[in-house]
């Protein structure tokens, strides 16, 4: 009986979640990245591949609520990575790795 319910539940969600992609303006659903993979990251290779210095820190700032403005949150977490003292090539990874 219970393996029926499961069944049963679980070609309804199917079902449900297919309309709902169907939905015009929905956004497609993030694909989650392979089980074997080395990594899942939201991060292009570019990014994951550079490894963080191992003494380094993140500045302080409080984690987005999203009730503020965020265009003033990003400009403040750049504004205080600004001093960081990072290779040029790093500067970019960095900021996404301490952001996300």
């Amino acid at each position: 009986m219970t393996a029926y319910l499961e069944q049963m539940f679980s070609k309804r969600l199917d079902a449900m979640q297919s309309m709902v992609e169907r939905l015009p303006g929905v956004a497609p659903p993030i694909q989650k990245s392979d089980t074997d993979s080395y990594a899942d990251t939201p991060f292009t290779d570019e990014i994951t591949l550079i490894e963080m210095p191992r003494k380094f820190s993140f500045p302080s700032i409080k984690m987005y609520d999203g009730t503020g403005d965020l265009d003033d949150h990003i400009a403040q977490y750049r504004h205080r990575m600004l001093p960081v003292a990072l290779p040029k090539e790093w500067r970019e990874a960095t900021l996404c790795k301490g952001f996300g």
